[in-house]
């Protein structure tokens, strides 16, 4: 025997309804779906590293918005004096990254259900005011009541920005050269024959290492250091090895 379920929310049982119909057509379109979270060929460390990055960056983000503030010239629909500006971008964004970030199956789900809070919440507000987003919002949805002894000059605002953009860049950046220097190790394969496993793990650590630490980070080679990579040769004078590492190679330190 079964019973109806109940809602407390208003208009989530339409919408459980309306999800419940759109996965009947995807299981009849695809079938049964089990894709990876994340791309087979990348590193899953990294990966989730790299998404709650972007997690933290959008906390970071809906923390501003959060603050009441006024922004002279941008605040065309907002009401007069300091205001909050968190948005539904943000939002969701910082949740689904919060999921992708998340390796562990259990607390990602929470995540994932957090996620569908969310839009559910997104749905109910465009609901509410039409689905035209470039109306005015109820104030209680798109501006709480925010305290007018809070407030913060327009220099913050920018200065949070350009903090937050180059946070973003950087964690790109360092993203991209780890996944790169793995995909250059894929390539390569296993150390040739004869080669010390020791010598070999060295060498990737230094190019770990410099994939994490990029070359403009490095300080510059001085007289004496350069003095110090020449000395790296043999009894003939030949060099032990064509890297530009110095001490730093595991095949000229030794």
């Amino acid at each position: 025997m079964s019973y109806p379920t109940i809602f407390a929310t208003p208009g989530l049982r339409q919408l459980a309804e309306e999800v419940d119909a759109e996965r009947q057509a995807q299981l009849a379109k695809w079938g049964v779906q089990l894709h990876p979270v994340i791309d087979a060929r990348d590193i899953d460390i990294v990966t989730h590293h790299y998404y709650a990055g972007r997690a933290d960056i959008w906390r970071q983000v809906n923390e501003e918005r959060a603050t009441a503030s006024l922004t002279v010239g941008r605040c065309s629909r907002c009401p007069e004096g300091p205001h909050t500006h968190t948005a539904w971008d943000g939002v969701l964004l910082e949740e689904v990254y919060e999921a992708l970030g998340e390796a562990d199956p259990v607390k990602r789900r929470i995540e994932l259900v957090q996620v569908m809070a969310v839009c559910a919440a997104m749905i109910a507000a465009d609901e509410s005011r039409g689905v035209d987003d470039s109306a005015a919002a109820a104030p209680e949805l798109a501006h709480p009541a925010s305290n007018p002894q809070v407030s913060a000059p327009n220099e913050v605002d920018e200065k949070t920005t350009r903090v937050l953009a180059a946070l973003h860049r950087s964690a790109e950046e360092d993203v991209t050269r780890v996944i790169s220097l793995y995909e250059r190790w894929v390539k390569a394969g296993a150390p040739p024959l004869g080669t010390p496993v020791s010598r070999w793990w060295d060498a990737r650590l230094v190019e770990l290492r410099e994939a994490i630490r990029p070359p403009d980070e490095e300080p510059a080679l001085g007289a004496e250091s350069l003095v110090d990579v020449k000395r790296l040769v043999d009894e003939d004078g030949e060099p032990l090895c064509t890297c530009t590492y110095g001490e730093r190679c595991p095949n000229c330190r030794d």
